[in-house]
């Protein structure tokens, strides 16, 4: 018996600019930094672009579920993310209007916006979920923001006064740890694209955009979305079995380091921000070890529901989800993120081997960059994952048995016999 992999979704798939649950994740995920750059490009520094944006997120979001009910039907989101999402919600909102804690108010609306609406609608709608017409909204969107960015940088046109005394390409609304995520997804989206394409002009558009999102990955020249780019094709190769995938990488990173060596490859190194791990001159990861102690200590003070949504003292996030739930939720949410975040681990497995490989992509890209930037409220990419390669756990629907007999006679009839294995 053979095993036939159904990569496809829909009676529409092959129309990727068609599948409204496809632009509702990469916008969501990739979407915002479009309008950072828009924004710099035109002199806006209020978010009177921003706002406007997110509303077309949701209402894009709101037509892709019933685009998705009637491609695929409706399927229950996972119960420990729904309960971890009841929770955190109630922390904002008490946060918000009890304790009125600075920014609560701000991160209930990012994190309802952002967060909450798109993947709840992405996983209600997981059967409509289709990785190559993902991977392909996610490679045009990313490929904007990267070619975009690049450009800005060497127009001349805008202000590039952190470029030039940092190094890291990088404007006032936005950040080079957003630009280099976006670098990351974009380049394992166009893996994906690359993998699921039969004709070479799709394989060489791929290609083509996976070379320009990893040169906006050197220029933001953070190091979370490298760690975060590293681990996810590790775990590619590994659980996908595409070993042809590690011999090529490791030619790549042969010649390439030949080529730097003989131009100087402790330059790289630097400007990477490597170096400075390995002389331990690394403000940024001391100033990380401090706001670690403030959030524990804030965590055993109140152990049972945590204490703030922020860090008490200096007010900013944490920057690493589960020292961030400890001290948001006590026990109970700790307890919750880390059953969430393995369950998650073991799908995602699971995903790489049934072909559900984007959202596989997107949640160990995001959980890896989760622990070292950013908060619970501000990771749509991470809860799209989680949402996505969790949906597997269930079947589709409640499959009538039918007689081994009646079975392979049925089978005869068609022609074959053998199984199908969902993409979920």
């Amino acid at each position: 018996m053979h095993k036939v992999r159904r990569h496809s979704a829909g009676p529409i798939s092959s129309r990727w600019y068609l599948d409204l649950t496809a632009w509702t994740a990469a916008l969501a995920v990739s979407g915002y930094p479009v309008i950072g750059l828009i924004s710099t490009f035109l002199g806006i520094t209020d978010d009177s672009i921003s706002v406007p944006f997110r509303i077309f997120v949701v209402a894009l979001a709101m037509v892709a579920f019933l685009q998705g009910k009637v491609r695929g039907g409706i399927r229950p989101v996972d119960g420990w993310l729904a309960f971890f999402f009841v929770i955190y919600m109630f922390r904002l909102l008490w946060d918000a209007f009890v304790m009125e804690v600075t920014g609560a108010d701000s991160a209930l609306l990012a994190f309802s916006v952002t967060v909450l609406v798109p993947v709840i609608v992405l996983a209600l709608t997981a059967n409509a979920w289709n990785d190559r017409n993902v991977a392909m909204c996610f490679v045009v969107v990313g490929t904007i923001v990267s070619a975009g960015g690049i450009w800005l940088s060497q127009s001349g046109i805008v202000d590039i006064t952190y470029f030039e005394e940092t190094g890291r390409l990088g404007f006032t609304k936005i950040n080079p740890i957003s630009l280099g995520h976006v670098g990351v997804t974009t380049v394992l989206a166009s893996i994906v694209l690359f993998v699921r394409s039969s004709s070479n002009s799709s394989k060489g558009f791929a290609l083509a955009c996976a070379g320009i999102s990893l040169a906006m990955i050197y220029f933001a020249a953070s190091r979370g979305p490298v760690v975060a780019f590293i681990a996810s094709i590790i775990a590619y190769i590994l659980f996908s079995g595409r070993w042809k995938y590690a011999i090529f990488a490791f030619v790549v990173i042969y010649v390439s380091i030949l080529v730097l060596s003989t131009i100087n490859i402790y330059t790289l190194l630097e400007h990477l921000r490597l170096t400075s791990i390995i002389t331990n001159r690394d403000t940024s990861a001391v100033a990380r070890l401090e706001v670690y102690d403030e959030a524990f200590e804030a965590f055993k003070q109140y152990p049972i529901f945590g204490r703030s949504f922020a860090l008490p003292v200096s007010g900013g996030w944490v920057h690493n989800i589960f020292l961030e739930s400890a001290m948001a939720l006590g026990v109970i949410g700790l307890a919750t993120i880390i059953i969430v975040i393995i369950r998650s681990f073991v799908s995602s497995i699971r995903a790489f081997r049934s072909g559900n490989t984007m959202a596989a992509f997107l949640f160990l890209q995001f959980v890896v960059a989760a622990q070292f930037s950013g908060a619970l409220w501000g990771w749509p990419g991470l809860w799209i994952g989680v949402a996505l390669v969790n949906a597997g756990r269930r079947k589709r629907g409640r499959v009538r048995q039918v007689p081994r007999p009646v079975m392979r006679v049925a089978a005869h009839a068609s022609g074959h016999i053998g199984r199908t294995n969902r993409s979920f």
